[in-house]
Parts: structure tokens; sequence; C-alpha cells
């Protein structure tokens, strides 16, 4: 086999692994049918193929092995690691327009990282490296998908999951499916399935502070459908114990990999669900991303041609507020990339375009990239709600009958939460009162600032911190040397903020102490 494959994909529903999955990429690039076979290919994947022309490098539609490359001299180097690029880089320096990205949104969008000089795969794209060329070669986007009729709904979907659920099964085997169960709906969705198609070996959890909301519902949700469940407690000394100990960074540097924010809300559950012995390494992790999006729960109600980028950084860019300079330099990055060969001269248009850009970027980049948290302790994980058949029949649903994931929850209450007498409904976290019209007429920028205000003043109080998160943003700005960040107009001081700071100083001082 002259190349490397990770993962798995289904070619309708033959099961492709190791040396028959790099077979049929291979021929697909003899045959110059490369793009059509990675439409077709289902699973969660990565390759490196060569020919006597050319090195191509696959990432999956969700980017699910991220994939670095750069060149070092006349040689190419290709790794799923941002350390080994560090190593082998003869200069190192940090790219300022992927650090405005970073900071303002958690992650760098499309094939640019943190470093100059190294690039990574894009999600549902290819790359030709031949000689220096470097050519990005998309392969899907949901724009292409044919619109569905919504009359008969309700049956197809029924049918899509049974088809998505024997995939899993194929995959998991009788390994145990653990479900990081919230009280939302998706990880709800996940565990009604396994109820449903009869997965005998399930262990549910959840985490966080008792008085969380969502633990309740998380345990009457597990005992209703009879799966074992379990509490993590969430207190300062346990977070402070990671925060002190060497994982901290080294778990940082390897989720982070040059390109995007680690996640660290479940990773102390899984630390302490294998350490009490649990579960084991054979498990395999199933979390519910991210079927409300696909659902719709994050398209605005008003859009236009051009307010899409102003969306999106109002959706997705209050992590730290950018000084208005760079914030301006930012949105006008994501207005070309979002105009880049797409017609936005509907409304419908303006919508696919938003949430084209959110399933390419941040679903990929940052919310799928929360598994390295599973990978990092050892564990296998499975996204049954990013199984390409599922997530293209939603995605296929015009947006305009998606707005507000109204339809997408009906399904859900109807056929599964109802039947399995799991209607309870997730916690309200909508602005209300004063913030509500706080937040239709001040920008981000600005609207943090008054939030602290009006807390000061006892008029207003943050939203509880259910995983004690607001104490790891604490311990890790200890962590941290005090200084100012010349793009950072106002840090928002909470925990994903102080994990770019702090991901952002150990790669300054690499570059810093490189020779």
């Amino acid at each position: 086999m002259n190349g490397y494959v990770k993962g798995f994909a289904f070619d309708d529903d033959q099961l492709l692994e190791g040396e028959s999955l790099y077979e049929i990429l291979f021929r697909s690039l003899c045959e110059d049918t490369l793009g059509q076979c990675l439409c077709r290919l289902n699973g969660n994947f990565s390759a490196i193929l060569f020919d006597e022309h050319q090195t191509v490098l696959i990432a999956d539609k969700i980017r699910s092995y991220p994939l670095l490359y750069t060149f070092v001299q006349d040689e190419c180097y290709v790794t799923d690691s941002g350390d080994t690029v560090l190593e082998h880089l003869a200069e190192c320096s940090l790219e300022e327009s992927s650090l405005m990205e970073f900071l303002a949104i958690g992650y760098v969008s499309g094939g640019k990282t943190l470093l100059k000089g190294c690039g990574i795969v894009p999600a549902s794209t290819y790359v030709q490296l031949r000689a220096k060329r470097i050519k990005e070669v998309p392969y899907f986007s949901i724009q292409s998908l044919t619109p569905i009729d919504v009359a008969a709904i309700d049956q197809s979907v029924d049918s899509v999951l049974e088809r998505v659920m024997l995939r899993m099964r194929t995959v998991v085997g009788d390994r145990c499916i653990l479900i990081p169960l919230s009280g939302g709906y998706d990880s709800r969705l996940i565990a009604c399935l396994c109820k449903k198609y009869q997965f005998r070996n399930v262990v549910c959890f959840t985490y966080g502070i008792r008085e969380n909301p969502e633990v309740l519902i998380s345990k009457q949700v597990a005992e209703s459908l009879g799966f074992p469940w379990y509490f993590v407690a969430y207190d300062a000394s346990k977070w402070q114990h990671i925060v002190d100990s060497p994982l901290l960074e080294l778990y940082i540097r390897y989720a982070g990999n040059l390109n995007t924010t680690p996640h660290l809300q479940d990773f102390l559950a899984i630390h302490e669900l294998l350490e009490r012995g649990v579960v084991d390494a054979s498990s395999v992790v199933v979390p519910g991303h991210t079927g409300d999006v696909i659902g719709g729960s994050h398209l605005p109600k008003h859009i236009d041609a051009e307010h899409v980028a102003d969306c999106l950084l109002e959706k997705y860019g209050e992590t730290n507020i950018l000084r208005k300079h760079y914030e301006q330099a930012l949105r006008l990055s994501i207005d070309k990339t979002v105009k880049q060969g797409a017609s936005l001269s509907s409304q419908e248009a303006c919508w696919q375009a938003f949430h084209a850009w959110n399933l390419s970027n941040r679903q990929a980049n940052f919310i799928v990239n929360s598994v390295r948290a599973y990978e990092f302790q050892g564990l296998d994980w499975y996204l049954p709600l990013w199984d390409d058949e599922f997530a293209n029949f939603w995605n296929a649903i015009p947006c305009a009958e998606r707005v507000g994931s109204e339809r997408y929850e009906n399904y859900l209450f109807s056929h599964f939460f109802e039947p399995y007498h799991v209607i309870y409904k997730k916690p309200l976290v909508a602005p209300i009162g004063m913030m509500s019209r706080i937040r239709n007429l001040v920008s981000p920028r600005y609207r943090y600032l008054i939030k602290h205000v009006l807390n000061r003043w006892g008029l207003y109080a943050f939203p509880p911190d259910g995983f004690a998160l607001d104490l790891v943003a604490q311990m890790i700005h200890q962590r941290i040397p005090q200084k100012s960040h010349p793009y950072i107009y106002c840090s928002r001081m909470n925990s994903m903020a102080m994990k770019e700071l702090f991901y952002l100083d150990l790669l300054q001082n690499h570059v810093s102490n490189h020779p």
C-alpha cells in the first residue's frame, strides 16, 4: 500500500477499512474520479495517496482526522500532529490573519493554521501537492444537494435513521457505547436510538455541578430507557488536579493542532470514569454532535446578502472582542469567503451560505474536534448524527423550513421522546427581558461590557456555570503571563478565551525559542 489511510468509510453497505479503503481511493485517483468517489463514501477517514506525479491529502466531509502539511526546503512534511510541524519548520512565525480569527471565534477557518507556511486539509476537500504547488479541490458542498419536499419527512427520516444505526452496529459491534447524555435533545436522540435498535451494552453519563438542571434530566432519561447512568461531579479540586498536572499542556497541544481551541468540558468526566473502571479502553463514545445544527437551530431569522458575514460574527465571534481595525479585517475576510463562487440572490441562498460556512468551519474545525478529548484518553468515538445520509437529508430541506429547528424538534418529540416517555424540555438559555432588548440593539463589542456593568449593579446575572468551567478559566489565567494582546479590545475571561490564550502562549514560547 503506497500511502496511508485512517478510519473507515461505507460504500453503499460495504464497510471499507485499511487496505480496502486505500484501494478504492487510489483506483479513483488513477481513473480521475476521486471527487465522485469521495462524495459517495460515507464515514470518518483521512488518507494520503502517492503517485508518480503528486501527493494527495484527503479529508472527509467533517475533517474527522486533521492532516497538516508544510514544506521544509524541497521536502513536504505531512502529519496529523502540530508538534511534528513545529519540530521540522526551520523558521516559525504566527500568521496574523489566523491569529485574529482564532482569538475571535476560537478556531481558524478553511485550510489555514496559526503558523505561516503550514496548511491543513479542510473538510470536504482534497489537496494536491506537486513540487511546491498546492491546489485545494473541494469535492462536496451542501449547496449541491437536491432540495427535498417536506411533505413526507417523518417516514423518510425513520428509514434513514434505521440505516444509520445499522452502519453504527457494523462499526461498533458489541463494544460498550458510552453516551455523554445532557439535558438537550441530540444526545437524548442517540439514547433513544440505542434503545429502539436494541444496543445492549450502553452506559450514559453526565457531569458538572449537582445544581445544574441538566443533571436531573439526564438521569431521568437514562432511567426511563433502562440504561446505567453515572454522574461525575465537577469541583475546584478536581479541575485543579488536571490543570496542575502535565495532562493539561499535553492535551492542549494534541487537540489544538495549530488550528483550534481544545474542548475540556467532558475531558474530566472521561478521565474519572476510566479511573473508576466504569468503562474501559474498548468503549466507544457516541456523543450527539450536532443534530440541532443541521436541524436549523443556528440559522438567523433574518439575513441578506450584505450581512451574512455580520450574522456569522454575531453568532460566533464573541470569544474575545477584537479591536475595531482587526474586527473589520476579519469581517471582510469572512465576507470574501462566503461570497466566493456563491450567488446570494435570495434569502434562501444567504441562509445556505451561512449554514455552509458553519458546517465547513465551526462544526468541522471546532465541534467535531471535541472528539480529541476521547482519543487522547485512548477511546474510540462514533458520530451517528454526522452520518452522511442523515446530515444530507436535513441539509437538503430548504433553510426556510428549518429556521428555529422547530421541524427537527417536533420530529424528535413525536417519534422518540413521547413514545419512550422522555419528553423533558431542555433548560432555556435564550436571553429574556432587558438582556433580550440589549441583544437586539447593541453590537457584541459593547454587549459583554454592558452585562458586566449591570451585573455589578445587581441588575443582571450571568447564566449559572453548570460545568465549573469558570473555575478552570481562573486557574488557567494564573498560568498565563500577564501581557496585553494587540488584537484584543476585551477578553471574555471565560474558559474558552483562557484556553485560547494559554495555547497561544505555548506557541509563542516555541516560536520565540526556535533557533
